[in-house]
């Protein structure tokens, strides 16, 4: 099964979750990003996809992976794939990402 298959099944809130040591960190994908996912090309999708399933899922902190972004964004991180941002809003006492906008870079801080 492909990955953009996975993501056409998947309905109501996204998640998943990866535990490392003590911690268990659970990635979530907003309707918003989904719906961002979905519009892009396949070649675009699979590479974003792969990002979260092989980078996000599998590294110990994936906080640390976050650039934390200024000004109206205050308070929100960022993934840079590609020419792609994933926008995300990492909440530390739940260890929770969740990715809320997904757009090329040109894009996405509008």
């Amino acid at each position: 099964m492909t990955l953009g298959k996975r993501l056409k099944r998947a309905s109501g809130p996204t998640h998943w979750r990866r535990s490392l040591g003590n911690l268990v960190w659970t990635i979530e994908i907003a309707d918003t990003a989904l719906e961002d996912i979905q519009a892009l090309t396949k070649a675009d999708r699979e590479r974003i996809l792969k990002f979260i399933y092989q980078r996000l899922l599998n590294h110990p902190d994936p906080k640390r992976l976050a650039e934390p972004l200024f000004g109206s964004f205050a308070g929100f991180g960022r993934f840079r794939v590609g020419d792609f941002r994933l926008i995300c809003r990492i909440q530390n006492e739940r260890l929770v990402i969740l990715i809320v906008r997904v757009k090329h870079r040109r894009e996405v801080y509008r």
